[in-house]
């Protein structure tokens, strides 16, 4: 994995880049994957790739760029941390929880913000909003 990651990234590297490559484990491992929200306990590492200060023009060719690395990745990953996701849409965020995990947050989503009035955020979002009677 880090040759095809070292391979992959020699193609969005700038110097706005940064690549991060967070090795996981120990006592973090330790935690059931259902006592908190973060649930990728079990993985040995988690990557994040970003840029920063780009005009828009580059950001584009960026983006397309660095979704090849994350598909030259993809043999051996799965799932996805929500603090480093972008605005990547729903599927994104499910991908961070495993399911149980997830219909646990739509439930806390459902007592206290129903309405879903924290939502500017990787949202969870409640699965009804209350009828306004």
């Amino acid at each position: 994995m880090v040759h095809t990651l070292v391979e992959a990234t020699q193609a969005v590297l700038s110097p706005e880049t940064l690549v991060v490559l967070r090795v996981l484990g120990g006592a973090m491992s330790q935690v059931a994957p259902d006592a908190t929200a973060f649930a990728h306990r079990d993985k040995q590492g988690m990557v994040m790739i970003t840029h920063y200060g780009l005009l828009s023009a580059d950001a584009a060719s960026l983006d397309a760029r660095t979704q090849r690395v994350f598909q030259a990745l993809s043999p051996y990953a799965n799932g996805a941390y929500a603090g480093f996701l972008e605005n990547e849409g729903e599927q994104r965020i499910r991908e961070a929880y495993p399911s149980a995990t997830y219909a646990r947050l739509v439930a806390l989503k459902n007592q206290y913000d129903p309405t879903n009035l924290f939502h500017l955020n990787q949202n969870i979002k409640p699965t009804a909003a209350p009828s306004s009677s």
